[in-house]
């Protein structure tokens, strides 16, 4: 009988123990979050124009920034291919003139390629950022 008093009086703690962690776990939860509405100065109809006011102005800034970084991608990505353009003919005119062996000329192109995949990987970003702007 003793071991049952025992045992139910250990659970009842248990069980407070878990409340407390619940209360304490709830009040937490309040305090966190992007609290849109808790702490206004407005109500109603007021609130609900400010806010889509600051939605606005927030997706405006993400757009000029979105367009600023397509137009440095672009950049480099011109760049970029004029740098290969210039690597491409400085080693055919190397080979032709037989100034690098065929092993170097096999590392110097394979370098290039992967150059070339690089710059259509960021061509492909650019675009996916430019079909996202529309």
């Amino acid at each position: 009988m003793d071991s049952i008093k025992v045992h139910k009086e250990k659970h009842k703690d248990a069980k407070e123990s878990m409340e407390e962690k619940k209360d304490s776990m709830k009040s937490e939860m309040k305090d966190k979050g992007h609290a849109y509405g808790k702490n206004k100065e407005l109500e109603g109809k007021e609130f609900g124009q400010k806010r889509a006011e600051q939605a606005k102005m927030q997706r405006e800034k993400y757009r000029k920034e979105l367009n600023e970084t397509v137009n440095q991608s672009d950049e480099k990505i011109k760049m970029a291919k004029e740098k290969i353009k210039k690597a491409k003919a400085k080693l055919e005119k190397e080979k032709s003139e037989g100034k690098t062996s065929d092993e170097m000329y096999q590392e110097k192109s394979e370098k290039i390629k992967k150059a070339e995949n690089s710059i259509k990987a960021l061509e492909e970003k650019v675009k996916k950022a430019k079909m996202k702007e529309e």
